[in-house]
């Protein structure tokens, strides 16, 4: 189960080589293997710190909408192809231990063709 998440992210002044002020907007989206990825933006020459907090607010809003959620239900994904999408990243992220990683993969073979049960 993926945990809510909610950020603020960053905005950091860099000088330009003509003297003026740049604004990088910094945050991070979490990808669908549950892992995540550093994303920035300038904003362009002659923004304000204000425009560049209007713009990171309104990248925000999709982003943390976007990673406290779980992907959309796929009424036709079966345990197998749970398993293969989602399951293998999570294995890989846990210290599981050889009887436990036995047991589920029995479970995969003898389950890998049932529909998984949407509720909603």
């Amino acid at each position: 189960m993926m945990t809510q998440s909610y950020q603020k992210g960053t905005i950091q002044k860099r000088p330009r080589r003509d003297g003026t002020l740049a604004y990088r907007l910094a945050w991070r989206e979490r990808q669908s293997d549950a892992q995540w990825v550093q994303r920035t933006m300038t904003m362009p020459p002659g923004s304000t710190s204000k425009e560049a907090r209007i713009k990171l607010d309104q990248i925000l809003d999709k982003v943390n909408d976007r990673n406290g959620q779980s992907a959309e239900a796929d009424p036709s994904l079966t345990f197998g192809g749970f398993v293969g999408r989602h399951w293998e990243a999570y294995q890989k992220n846990q210290a599981l231990r050889p009887r436990s990683l036995s047991a589920i993969r029995n479970l995969e073979k003898s389950e890998a063709e049932r529909p998984i049960a949407i509720s909603g």
